[in-house]
């Protein structure tokens, strides 16, 4: 008979570790089963606490997370109402989820002034925080979206007492590049249900410029830029893209909180 210990690993998948019953000892009289299975079993504690320190401590999104977020703007950038003629489909950059990454660390839900961090100027960035539910980057964003309720786009304006700057800057046609992260910072709001997630995206370009329309409406993909295709409404380059950074700097079409469930988000980019 023998002793079955479970651990999980970083991918999450069971490692069984067979210790057999049957003592032999060293020249120095170890009980060497007794020794292994100690050994084995301080390995699997430390497998474990590495797993979960991992899981509380991550700031970049995980590949599935990453999709998820990226799939999700574009699905709602390509269902927009009314349609859109020059709208981008996005792709996920690195670069700028390390600037997210970096800003999510400081546990603060404020947008970086471009003169102390001018890494940020000409990158929009939309903030979430949510409390008291398991992480969920597509929730948190889904709280951006749904700001659309409160838009129109006819006269390009939002509701009174309403915010709707994170919607217009997740629709916003130009803004082909995204990045995002993640940060669990529970003392961000201390009457709040823990844990709190702390969200960032940042857009490149930014959007949110006053006076124009996130889009411009008509048949989708009728005016899509040189060198794009239409894919679902899109336009689409079909691979990473290098986008150009507006020469003014956008500025934040709504201020002010919101409150969605348990997300909290400041309209900025």
């Amino acid at each position: 008979m023998g002793v079955v210990l479970s651990a999980l690993t970083p991918k999450h998948a069971a490692v069984s570790i067979n210790v057999s019953r049957t003592i032999k000892t060293t020249t120095h009289g170890c009980p060497c089963s007794a020794y292994n299975l100690l050994l084995s079993y301080t390995m699997v504690k430390f497998i474990y606490a590495l797993v979960l320190f991992t899981l509380v401590t991550s700031e970049a999104p995980t590949e599935k997370e990453r999709k998820g977020l990226l799939d999700f703007h574009n699905e709602k950038r390509g269902a927009v109402d009314p349609p859109a003629t020059n709208m981008l489909e996005m792709v996920y950059s690195k670069e700028l989820e390390n600037l997210a990454v970096e800003w999510v660390k400081r546990c603060k839900f404020e947008h970086p002034n471009w003169k102390e961090y001018p890494e940020y100027r000409g990158i929009g960035q939309n903030l979430a925080l949510s409390g008291g539910s398991r992480r969920n980057l597509v929730a948190q964003a889904t709280g951006w979206w749904n700001e659309v309720a409160y838009y129109t786009y006819a006269n390009n304006t939002c509701a009174s007492g309403k915010v709707c700057g994170h919607y217009t800057q997740l629709v916003w046609a130009s803004s082909g590049e995204l990045g995002c992260a993640v940060k669990q910072c529970d003392d961000i709001k201390p009457t709040w249900p823990k844990p709190i997630y702390l969200m960032a995206c940042q857009y490149k370009p930014p959007g949110n410029y006053v006076g124009e329309k996130p889009y411009t409406s008509g048949t989708s993909c009728s005016k899509c830029p040189n060198g794009t295709t239409c894919v679902n409404k899109l336009c689409s380059k079909g691979g990473s893209q290098t986008m150009s950074t507006p020469s003014t700097s956008p500025i934040t079409r709504v201020g002010g909180m919101a409150l969605f469930t348990t997300i909290l988000a400041y309209a900025f980019a």
